[in-house]
């Protein structure tokens, strides 16, 4: 099996169902979230909407739930956490195999690893940062932009809010990894002088810790801000040029130019050895179908240190006003929309 749908999950009884209303009439009693499904014979990853449906009696409620993780401060903050055990849990997974994630996630090339003692991150010198970060504790962040491991019953979850998330499969050894991938994190300059993205380090990160070789590698690359929506600088242009990415850059009708980011993802899993056929896309945008979008959704400035961003959904028939947000500082979003891949292998 090795499909990817858009689906609903029943979070009160477990499993997916195609639709849980046909032809008017509840299929029967449920709370469902319609989300982007990619099954295969031993990995399951869900990227929900915000759409929810609660059936009880016959009856239809549709309601928004949220995946953020505030600051545990935040008056939502529980919500939220047990939102994501609801979907979690619902699959059978047992919050006591573990539930990693990095939080918030950073312009780095960084990738933490999950064994069966924890979560860490490699150094290069060989000595390990092993990290206390179990997604429903109130622990220290730490900086990566993508999470492997070869562990089973294991949830990975990675935030996002426009850029390209993916699941990284190993289809010999079993291994999988999930990534965030920033503009930023696909054009990394070392400090050495060398260049390098999240793409290459995961990918080596799991050659080296499980002898995944690339060409094993199946990707699958979640909903993300389209090319049409994503106008960027001259900073931008000249990073993509200097990493031999620029055809990734496209001008609109103005002048003005755009960046594929899908496009660099896929440039950059083929240059590092994966086959273009064992990458799968999905076909929507964070735009679209219910997901958060911070680009497109509007916001308040109210100073430097606090910014208001408001959770709204946008469908493809509401078009927004294209918002830039280059003065915002991404660690200061704690209440911003933000979208969530789950990952696990059965």
């Amino acid at each position: 099996m090795n499909k990817l749908t858009m689906e609903y999950v029943n979070l009160r009884t477990g499993g997916i169902t195609a639709e849980p209303i046909i032809d008017g009439e509840p299929v029967n009693n449920g709370v469902y979230l319609k989300s982007i499904v990619k099954q295969t014979d031993d990995v399951i990853a869900f990227f929900p909407t915000t759409t929810c449906l609660s059936i009880f009696d016959g009856q239809v409620f549709s309601s928004e739930m949220k995946f953020n993780l505030f600051k545990k401060s935040h008056p939502d903050y529980e919500q939220q956490c047990e939102n994501l055990r609801k979907l979690i849990m619902s699959q059978g997974i047992a919050i006591a195999a573990g539930a990693y994630t990095t939080r918030l996630t950073y312009n780095t090339d960084a990738v933490a690893v999950v064994d069966d003692q924890g979560i860490y991150l490699p150094r290069e010198n060989g000595i390990s940062e092993m990290l206390s970060y179990h997604l429903f504790e109130d622990s220290e962040q730490f900086h990566a932009d993508a999470i492997v491991t070869n562990q089973r019953n294991v949830a990975l979850v990675m935030y996002c809010a426009d850029c390209p998330t993916a699941l990284l499969r190993d289809k010999v050894t079993g291994a999988i990894g999930v990534l965030h991938s920033t503009w930023r994190g696909l054009v990394v300059d070392k400090e050495d002088g060398s260049q390098s993205s999240i793409v290459k380090t995961t990918i080596a990160t799991m050659t080296r810790l499980y002898d995944t070789k690339p060409e094993d590698l199946e990707v699958t690359i979640f909903p993300c801000i389209g090319l049409d929506q994503y106008e960027v600088g001259d900073e931008v242009v000249s990073q993509y040029d200097k990493h031999l990415l620029g055809e990734c850059i496209h001008y609109c009708d103005d002048g003005r130019p755009h960046l594929d980011l899908v496009g660099a993802v896929i440039k950059l899993c083929e240059r590092y050895g994966v086959k273009r056929e064992s990458i799968e896309l999905t076909p929507y945008s964070t735009a679209d179908y219910g997901f958060n979008s911070l680009r497109m959704a509007p916001v308040n400035y109210k100073s430097a240190s606090e910014i208001d961003v408001k959770n709204i959904s946008v469908s493809s028939d509401q078009p927004r006003e294209l918002r830039s947000r280059k003065s915002i500082d991404s660690d200061k979003l704690f209440t911003s929309a933000l979208n969530v891949l789950i990952a696990y292998k059965t």
